[in-house]
């Protein structure tokens, strides 16, 4: 009909040029999953894949190293401080493209099964229109994943729109409808409610401290860039490539946090060694 031609033709233009670039670049472009958008440029000749300001900027490798290989892969890692070298050897992820002009980007990690499809800006309504089914959603995905790891678009804890089973919560501070499993609210970080104990006595549904810790780490990542950037190395190593603190177990948080209290307190005590060593000279600052 007349209300889908708008739409039609501007797929027609998204895969026009999509067919026009090489395909070493076939992936540029605005990309989205379940809410999740990332954004894959060419900038200064290296391909750049952008997930939004709370998640580190990535640079995509072409495996195939310029030929024309279909399905084109290419492997996506961390960008390097100014005037490092490009770490390629250990990938975030591996993004695949089965021809120029396909509708789908595959994202998975380099070690399991986990994998996400993004879907090319442009073509969502097209796919809805000819009446191509939904791709299925078990209860542990989600819908609006806007943080965290690529390929966890869809696997954080956040239920299907209307299906309220027993033991999920509404979050009290911005009414975000939670598991059951949800420790904190993974749209505000709120605590989770205190609920009745099999004795009738009140008990902490978590640790007092885990609202604490997740403000403390997002307030560092605002302030401080070193502080961010050890942050999401620290994910990257450890935490699956989550970057949102929200999404990490109370223990996870505290360890990153004992582990940059140890780093401050080796470095004062250097500093102080320093100083008094150097008749008084300012210790260098602390990277």
């Amino acid at each position: 009909g007349g209300a889908g031609a708008p739409a039609l033709n501007m797929a027609g233009d998204v895969l026009a040029e999509c067919a026009s670039r090489p395909g070493a670049v076939a992936c540029i472009g605005e990309w989205r999953s379940r809410g999740k958008t990332i954004t894959i440029s060419e900038r200064d000749g290296q391909l750049v894949l952008e997930m939004g300001a709370d998640a580190p900027t990535l640079i995509l490798l072409a495996t195939s190293e310029g030929a024309e290989v279909w399905p084109m892969r290419w492997t996506a890692v961390r960008q390097p401080a100014a005037g490092a070298a490009l770490e390629s050897k250990d990938p975030l992820y591996i993004l695949e493209l089965a021809t120029p002009t396909a509708p789908r980007l595959s994202v998975r990690r380099p070690v399991g099964d986990g994998k996400v499809d993004f879907v090319r800006a442009g073509l969502e309504l097209p796919e809805t229109a000819t009446g191509a089914e939904p791709q299925a959603r078990s209860r542990s995905q989600s819908p609006d994943d806007a943080k965290g790891g690529l390929t966890n678009a869809g696997a954080s804890g956040a239920p299907e729109a209307g299906k309220f089973l027993p033991g999920d919560w509404s979050c009290p501070r911005c009414g975000d409808h939670q598991f059951a499993r949800n420790l904190s609210c993974r749209s505000c970080g709120a605590s989770k409610p205190k609920v009745e104990g099999s004795s009738g006595a009140v008990v902490a549904a978590e640790p007092a401290g885990r609202e604490a810790l997740v403000t403390q780490i997002k307030r560092g990542q605002r302030e401080s860039h070193s502080f961010k950037e050890r942050w999401w190395d620290f994910c990257d190593k450890r935490g699956n490539g989550f970057y949102d603190p929200v999404r990490h177990e109370t223990r996870f948080l505290e360890e990153f946090m004992e582990k940059e209290q140890g780093a401050a307190a080796d470095g004062g005590s250097r500093g102080a060694s320093r100083s008094g060593s150097r008749s008084g000279s300012r210790p260098p600052s602390a990277s």
